[in-house]
């Protein structure tokens, strides 16, 4: 399959648009490429972003989406930072440029929900603030959070139907790793390899430090230590196959050192160490060896960072405990991220992936549980029970409790007089 044009994708992505009814459109990476994405425009984002005096960071976000979608090989779903979600999947071509379908700003919560949870509580905006806002909302589009992953599965179909066969996904692994091999290229010809190799050593202190990449689950810097200490070896082993598996042998222990120091138990590391080797050993080529290698480096990594994944719940039921005890109060995600020990963007995150629902969401079911046993136990007003609640504006407080009960405040007050 030859490249498709840039104009024939852009019709892709309208046909796309008009197929789903969701803001689809082709763009390019590069930053002098005339479909390079430019800052959100939307009504929304404009005003938002002008009410906080923020500045926009959403070709940072998209940059980094695409390089996650890169490295998954999946169409990728993420927030931005105002709440609303974005799709980009990359389309793979012989020339390697930056190319994707980009899918959004799509809103999978209510309206009004958003607004008040999503929007006032993370950024402390005030209700006549907010109704500023309503409006600017019908610009995007509003999907159900399941139609998301399948917006997302046609996404990919689409993608994949515009790579090549070269560019596809199968091998975005091996296009990846080949990049690196130009840079152990780079960083031999930058040694100056011709003046007098023999005196040339092996670097323990690179080994120590990419003991430490690993362990921090830092993925570039372990791949950038790995190519200078390959480079090295290389050079040593004068291209001498069995010497450089050897050693390689050697560096597959050292990797998993990394992985071990990261958390991950040793019986797991030392099966995966057993495969690997004998992979190593089967491989008859330099560039087979070095591309084992990183995959292998990949899955350390990988390693570590499902292992601390695992220790989010812990966080995440401190968190729980916090809020439970402080529900009342005027709380923000800041605040209780900072409680934690963590940052209030990665809390945010594991907070969802926890607990199932967005902190805010879960912040105003606390609240409604008070406020429920405050209406049955007390002979107080509607406002002083919003109050004490933690809810600053009783018909807010009015709304998410018929949200949550399905009934008013007053008229579960009633009920549960005449029981």
């Amino acid at each position: 399959m030859q490249n498709m044009s840039p104009e024939n994708m852009v019709n892709m992505a309208r046909t796309f648009e008009i197929s789903t009814n969701a803001k689809c459109k082709y763009i390019e990476l590069e930053e002098n490429s005339v479909y390079h994405p430019v800052q959100c425009n939307n009504q929304l984002c404009c005003t938002l972003h002008k009410l906080l005096k923020q500045d926009y960071t959403c070709q940072e976000l998209t940059a980094h989406a695409y390089d996650q979608a890169k490295r998954f090989g999946l169409a990728y779903i993420y927030y931005c930072d105002i709440g609303l979600v974005h799709i980009i999947m990359p389309i793979h071509q012989e020339d390697g440029k930056k190319r994707a379908l980009f899918c959004g700003p799509i809103l999978i919560s209510d309206k009004y929900e958003y607004l008040f949870e999503e929007v006032a509580i993370k950024y402390k905006i005030s209700t006549n603030e907010i109704q500023n806002l309503l409006k600017a909302l019908d610009d995007i589009d509003a999907i159900e959070p399941y139609k998301v992953t399948a917006l997302a599965n046609m996404l990919e179909l689409v993608a994949n139907n515009a790579s090549t066969d070269i560019g596809k996904l199968t091998v975005k692994i091996r296009n990846d790793v080949q990049k690196q091999q130009v840079k152990i290229h780079e960083y031999l010809m930058s040694e100056s390899i011709s003046e007098n190799n023999t005196t040339r050593t092996y670097s323990i202190e690179k080994e120590k430090l990419l003991i430490a990449a690993i362990r921090d689950c830092d993925i570039e810097k372990a791949r950038e230590l790995l190519n200078s200490i390959l480079g090295d070896l290389f050079v040593i082993a004068v291209a001498d196959l069995d010497t450089i598996r050897t050693r390689l042998v050697e560096l597959i222990v050292l990797l998993s050192r990394g992985a071990v120091e990261g958390g991950v138990s040793t019986k797991e590391i030392f099966g995966l160490n057993g495969q690997y080797i004998k992979q190593v050993l089967e491989v008859d080529t330099i560039d087979d060896l070095y591309y084992c290698l990183n995959q292998i480096l990949i899955r350390f990594v990988d390693a570590v960072f499902i292992y601390r994944s695992s220790r989010h719940g812990d966080s995440i039921k401190r968190a729980i405990q916090y809020i439970n005890q402080n529900y009342m109060n005027k709380i923000t995600l800041e605040e209780v991220a900072s409680a934690v020990h963590v940052s209030p963007n990665y809390f945010s995150k594991i907070f969802k992936e926890e607990a199932g629902i967005n902190f805010a969401t879960y912040l105003n079911q606390v609240r409604i549980e008070g406020a429920k046993k405050l209406l049955a136990e007390r002979d107080t007003s509607l406002v002083d029970i919003a109050y004490l609640a933690g809810f600053e504006d009783q018909s807010y407080f009015s709304r998410v409790f018929k949200k949550y009960t399905g009934l008013s405040p007053k008229r579960y007050k009633e009920l549960q007089g005449t029981t």
